[in-house]
């Protein structure tokens, strides 16, 4: 399950956002984005 929701969220960060590759390719873009969603998936947990 935890792998089919981020396989999801690489194909939106990726592929579906047409902002993502106006600018040059930055690979840290995407793993920030995951680090935020796993920050906030990981304060949600917690209360």
């Amino acid at each position: 399950m935890a792998f089919a929701a981020a396989a999801l969220l690489w194909l939106v960060v990726e592929e579906l956002l047409v902002e993502a590759h106006e600018t040059p390719e930055r690979p840290w873009m995407a793993v920030m984005f995951f680090a935020g969603f796993l920050i906030l998936y990981g304060l949600g947990v917690m209360e």
